[in-house]
């Protein structure tokens, strides 16, 4: 199990059994919550704690959802589909708090205090599954309340094929890594992406006070 994959079950399983029921959490609305692994539990015995959490209870939710963990805070919470147009997918809880992506790539943020604006991954998609350079734009807000634009290059490329487990169901996939510089900024984008282009599971740049979200698709 990879590094990604060890935090991200770590945070989602305190936050889901703390939470209760998943099928309490997922429906627009439910908010965000705090789940800490104490200091030196392992990723088996946090397992150990998450009670009901079944792919039969992900399925009682009649919208799609994501869980989003957030390693820098010590947050993860399930959110279900808010709205979806042409490509772009809003994910919102009864906080206001909302996760924008565009198959797959996050674009926007909302509510989490450092919040991305907007991204323009448009050079991104057409390479995600076969690699190459390409330039990625965000924009976040300055201490004067303005849009600052940010733009980085990114070099794109296939690391290879790894199949995954999202609570009870396995996907084929190809882990893709984009790895992105600025003047003053660097980060590194992975994506788990099926066949058909679907990215599975993600870890990507939200901002230097946020860090990385990390994403699951239930």
């Amino acid at each position: 199990m990879n590094v990604l994959r060890l935090s991200l079950t770590a945070l989602m399983i305190a936050a889901l059994s703390s939470c209760g029921p998943l099928a309490d959490e997922t429906m627009p609305g439910a908010s965000f919550v705090r789940g800490l692994i104490p200091s030196g539990q392992s990723d088996q015995a946090a397992t150990a704690g998450a009670q009901g959490l079944t792919r039969a209870a992900i399925e009682q939710n009649e919208r799609p959802q994501i869980l989003v963990a957030l390693p820098a805070t010590g947050v993860a919470v399930p959110i279900a589909l808010f709205e979806e147009s042409r490509g772009k997918a809003t994910y919102v809880t009864r906080d206001l708090v909302s996760v924008t992506l565009e198959e797959g790539l996050l674009i926007a943020t909302r509510s989490l205090g450092a919040d991305l604006m907007a991204a323009d991954v448009d050079d991104i998609r057409p390479i995600l599954q076969s690699g190459g350079g390409a330039v990625r734009v965000h924009d976040y807000l300055n201490g004067l309340n303005q849009i600052e634009r940010h733009s980085y290059q990114c070099d794109v490329r296939v690391v290879g094929p790894e199949t995954i487990e999202i609570f009870e169901r396995s996907y084929r996939t190809t882990q893709v890594q984009e790895d992105c510089v600025s003047p003053d900024t660097s980060f590194t984008n992975i994506y788990w992406i099926d066949g058909a282009g679907t990215i599975w599971q993600s870890r990507q740049w939200v901002s230097p006070v946020i860090g990385y979200a990390e994403i699951l698709k239930l």
